[in-house]
């Protein structure tokens, strides 16, 4: 561990560096001063008080700070990670990056940027915090567990940016190479002795004051973090051997020696970087913390940076968006105070007359300037001189100059405008004159260009906030948890992660799965990324928020289906925009399920779960679809076998002869076919209840029953029918031959000779 400074260096940087701020940090203030709606100096406001005269301060700055405040808050940023090499890919990359969302969701980071952002606007610089931090939700009574040791990065808001105080002398904009700052805080001595029992010193003397005048206060003292940046200087050896080329370091390779066979291809001096944090109360340091980073956590926003040269050299200055707009500024409250002050200059008593000339009607005169007359009169009254009659009462004429001040005032914020780089807010009568929506947009888009300078600064700020966050993720989130996470879509999940302390990495990248939970279906890991693998660095996406994003594709879908007939979109097509217009439109639970009908989910794209659930489904229906056939085979054969059994019938039926015999074929096979019918139909609906083609196939069979049992009756019904005419033609045949045999007997009687007879 490096070695720690003294704190009288340390009270000595923290002393240069105030006087090298004191000019910046003097025009800061007087910026808010007139932020605030005050630019009035104390001596001009206590001389016109009183005087009684007004003191106004009309505001002109504000309505362009909060373009440019709410123009960030609208088109929120977004820190991206890609691939840099050592085994890094896309996919970790984005997993990364869901993990940083994670953490700026769970510090309400944008408040935090916002802050800086607004500070960078308004007084010139502006700051953020990264933090890491333990769980802070221990509960009396509960078991300890190896999650108390868990770590999770903090991104910080600083609402008074006087509280940090940066070495000067850094070169970066963002003053990412800044190598040594304070970050300072008052309490109250009770509250010192307190939170440091352990400190050397509890209770402070006069001596203590007199050493440490900016920090040991009669009531209160100052804590400052002094964070400091270690250089420490080692050489690097790049060897060649078998494998190729290697690095080591020279005191390693020294203290192992060189393995034969190995080549020392060449040297160079590199500087290892240790970030310390001292916790310090200008006398002793309380406490030695080593940081995770190699950078100061201390991220910075500037506004626009000038190098002037005043006569002892070139010193930076830090410039606001309202810097250059206080003189225009205060020329315009003047213009209002006087404007106020002549608008006080109309005279209280407008009507003027002789004494006595009021007398009359004294009533009518008092309420004349509140209350309509048709007329009024005036007593006469004679000049005491000259005799003659005074002239009546008069008004006396005073007409205030506003218009010329109003003219003036336009003059002014023309300045103001000019100074800060922006137009003013669209009224309601510039949008009715412009008929073109582009042509508000483009009216509204024209203060971003003017303080673009703030916005650019805004985003390396950010750039050094993402870098830092992505450097610590490694260290930090160093062994296996799950972490929360947010997604590009603003979805939020959690994030299976592993680390360099769980899993090591062997010398080629790779590392031990055991203990990961793995997948129930596939008895794969689950999807997870180790910190520790791979390289990367951040840009910062400066196109439109995700919101915007989804607004204007809201905008477009509402177009697009107000021109649906003119488009002639196919049918599927259509359905999959409709779905995509409903899940635009953020409607809900209703909304979701519309969607699902309109365009339902794409099976290869579903959960593995749902996959899985699909996959058993279907082998359950594939088990339906063989037993369903089995079924119609059942069927076929028992319509066979009845159809076999109506042919014996029938071959006996013709054999008896018998109506009897027909009778009762005809009852027997009505009776076999009624109870083969009710096996069939008790069989199909236990085998079959839960297939739709079940029903199908009973239904056909139960016709094809019926219509065989119809078939089989009427031929019964003919067969005896046919037998019934044969015995009545028979009997008839009968009958008639009998007739014939007894009418041929009596003619033969008749025709023999009476006397043979006798």
């Amino acid at each position: 561990m490096p070695t720690a400074p003294e704190p009288k260096e340390i009270r000595q940087a923290f002393s240069d560096y105030e006087n090298d701020w004191k000019d910046i940090r003097e025009e800061a203030a007087t910026d808010m001063k007139y932020v605030a709606g005050d630019p009035w100096t104390k001596e001009d406001r206590a001389a016109r008080e009183d005087a009684g005269r007004p003191c106004i301060s009309l505001d002109e700055l504000n309505q362009y700070l909060n373009q440019y405040n709410n123009s960030l808050r609208q088109n929120k940023r977004g820190i991206q990670v890609i691939p840099k090499g050592n085994g890094a890919n896309d996919e970790d990359a984005t997993r990364r990056e869901n993990i940083i969302r994670g953490i700026e969701n769970e510090s309400n980071a944008q408040e935090a940027y916002i802050t800086m952002a607004e500070n960078a606007a308004s007084r010139s610089y502006g700051y953020s915090l990264l933090r890491t931090e333990y769980r802070d939700d221990y509960q009396e009574g509960e078991e300890p567990s190896i999650e108390l040791f868990d770590q999770r990065i903090v991104i910080q808001r600083v609402a008074n940016p006087d509280t940090i105080l940066l070495n000067p002398h850094f070169e970066h904009a963002a003053a990412e190479d800044v190598e040594d700052g304070f970050v300072c805080k008052r309490i109250k001595r009770s509250e010192f002795a307190r939170k440091y029992p352990d400190a050397d010193k509890t209770s402070f003397t006069g001596a203590d004051m007199k050493e440490a005048k900016d920090w040991i206060g009669e009531k209160d003292l100052q804590i400052a973090e002094y964070w400091k940046m270690h250089k420490t200087p080692k050489k690097l050896v790049l060897l060649k051997g078998p494998n190729g080329l290697m690095t080591v370091w020279d005191e390693d390779l020294k203290r192992a020696g060189k393995p034969s066979g190995i080549e020392v291809v060449t040297t160079r001096m590199v500087e290892v970087k240790n970030v310390m944090q001292y916790p310090t109360n200008g006398l002793e340091i309380l406490d030695e913390i080593e940081w995770a980073g190699t950078r100061i956590p201390i991220i910075s926003c500037f506004g626009k940076e000038l190098w002037v040269d005043e006569g002892s050299g070139a010193k930076r200055k830090l410039m606001s968006m309202v810097r250059l707009a206080r003189d225009p500024q205060m020329l315009f409250a003047y213009m209002c105070t006087q404007e106020a002050e002549e608008a006080g200059m109309t005279p209280k008593t407008p009507f003027i007359g002789a004494k006595g000339q009021f007398e009359s009607a004294r009533q009518v005169w008092e309420m004349i300037n509140k209350q309509p007359y048709s007329f009024v009169e005036y007593d006469v009254v004679l000049d005491s001189v000259s005799g003659a009659n005074l002239p009546p009462p008069n008004r006396l004429p005073w007409t205030p100059n506003f218009q010329e001040y109003e003219v003036a005032k336009d003059s002014i914020r023309r300045s103001i405008q000019a100074a800060i780089g922006g137009v003013p807010l669209t009224t309601a009568a510039q949008q009715d004159q412009e008929k073109s929506g582009v042509a508000i947009e483009r009216i509204e888009t024209q203060m971003s260009v003017g303080s673009f300078h703030f916005q650019d600064n805004f985003d390396r700020a950010l750039q050094n906030l993402g870098w830092q966050v992505n450097e610590l993720i490694a260290p930090i989130y160093d062994n296996q948890r799950e972490v929360p996470i947010e997604k590009k879509d603003g979805t939020h999940d959690t994030l299976h992660i592993v680390g360099n302390t769980s899993h090591p990495l062997d010398d080629e990248g790779q590392y031990d799965v055991q203990g990961i939970p793995t997948d129930e279906e596939s008895g794969e890991p689950v999807e997870h990324m180790h910190t520790g693998k791979g390289d990367f660095d951040v840009t910062i996406s400066t196109g439109p928020s995700y919101q915007s994003q989804r607004e204007q594709a809201s905008e477009f879908i509402d177009h697009l289906i107000a021109n649906w007939q003119q488009l002639a979109i196919p049918a599927p097509l259509a359905n999959k925009i409709l779905a995509l217009g409903v899940k635009l439109k953020d409607i809900g639970p209703i909304g979701d399920a519309i969607q699902e009908i309109l365009d339902p989910p794409d099976p290869n794209n579903m959960p593995p779960q749902a996959q899985a659930a699909i996959a058993q489904l279907k082998a359950q229906l594939q088990e339906l679809q063989i037993e369903n056939a089995a079924l119609h085979q059942d069927r076929a054969a028992r319509v066979l076998e009845q159809q076999t059994k109506l042919q014996i019938e029938d071959k006996k039926i013709a054999a008896q002869g018998s109506a009897d015999a027909a009778d009762h074929a005809v009852r027997m096979s009505e009776a076999d076919k009624d109870r083969e019918t009710k096996i069939a139909v008790a069989e199909i609906t236990t085998k079959a209840q839960n297939l739709n083609e079940r029903l199908s196939a009973l239904e056909t069979l139960m016709q094809q029953f019926h219509q065989q049992a119809h078939e089989s009756g009427m031929q019964a019904v003919e067969h005896e029918h046919a037998q019934n005419l044969a015995q009545q033609q028979a009997q008839q045949a009968a009958q008639s031959q009998a007739a014939d045999q007894a009418q041929e007997q009596q003619m033969a009687a008749q025709s023999q000779p009476q006397g043979q007879g006798q």
